[in-house]
């Protein structure tokens, strides 16, 4: 982000970001109540395990969508960084959703965590092809935009399906 100051739109963008994220992680919370509600019950862990997760699935994301562009610009930051290897991808992707399944398929169950796994993958999916479409690969921007909306989408889809 050449320009440094913070317009209206990006003030929306980052309070609505959070607003997702901690709305989210409270439906996650709200759904404890639901419980027996005994210490030891593992979805009582569910938010602080669903945000662990979302974090390290995000991560991944992010490196899938820097691997699979090019730089849009050659003087850029990103471009400077390098390029991950294919392995480096599925490396991050599988350990990712590997750390996904142990903290929550007991809390959540499957189908909450492959509904969450799918929808934060088609996220990624969507912002890389954007990228690809408009600017013709990728930048520091569009791989901290690529986060933010997996680990968004996680959390929400994840949310939903509980």
């Amino acid at each position: 982000m050449k320009d440094s100051r913070t317009g209206s739109y990006g003030v929306i963008a980052l309070v609505l970001s959070f607003s997702l994220r901690a709305t989210a992680l409270a439906s996650l919370a709200g759904d404890i109540g639901a419980g027996n509600g005994e210490a030891g019950d593992a979805s009582a862990a569910l938010p602080a395990l669903a945000f662990l997760a979302a974090a390290a699935l995000s991560r991944a994301l992010m490196v899938a969508h820097w691997q699979t562009l090019p730089s849009a610009r050659l003087g850029g930051v990103a471009s400077g960084a390098g390029r991950p290897e294919a392995g480096a991808r599925s490396f991050a992707l599988i350990s990712a959703v590997l750390v996904c399944m142990l903290l929550l398929l007991s809390p959540a169950g499957p189908a909450a965590l492959l509904f969450a796994l799918a929808f934060a993958a088609l996220s990624a999916y969507g912002t890389t092809r954007l990228a690809e479409e408009k600017i013709g690969g990728h930048t520091g921007d569009t791989i901290g935009a690529t986060q933010q909306a997996g680990e968004i989408v996680f959390l929400v889809a994840l949310a939903l399906a509980v």
